[in-house]
């Protein structure tokens, strides 16, 4: 559930979000019914594994987005040199 959920993020900005997001949906909604059907998982343990995914994955991208923000100063000002100026 957190890498689909981790690859929906990802691909969110572009044309591709919704197939991802139907395609996770429906791997992770088969994975969770296999669990109960098979009698290996009580629903709150799925409903659990679930919610704590999306909290991780949820985490990870609010830490990342932050991160983002307050780049180093010396990824920032390599955009602005020229791609051929020789340091001496």
């Amino acid at each position: 559930m957190a890498l689909l959920s981790a690859l929906v993020v990802v691909l969110w900005p572009t044309r591709w979000r919704w197939p991802a997001l139907a395609i996770g949906a429906v791997v992770v909604l088969a994975v969770g019914v296999s669990r109960l059907y098979l009698g290996v998982h009580y629903p709150s343990d799925v409903l659990a594994a679930w919610m704590r995914a999306l909290g991780w994955v949820a985490g990870l991208r609010l830490i990342l987005a932050r991160r983002g923000a307050g780049a180093p100063a010396r990824d920032r000002g390599a955009e602005t040199r020229p791609r051929d100026a020789v340091p001496r």
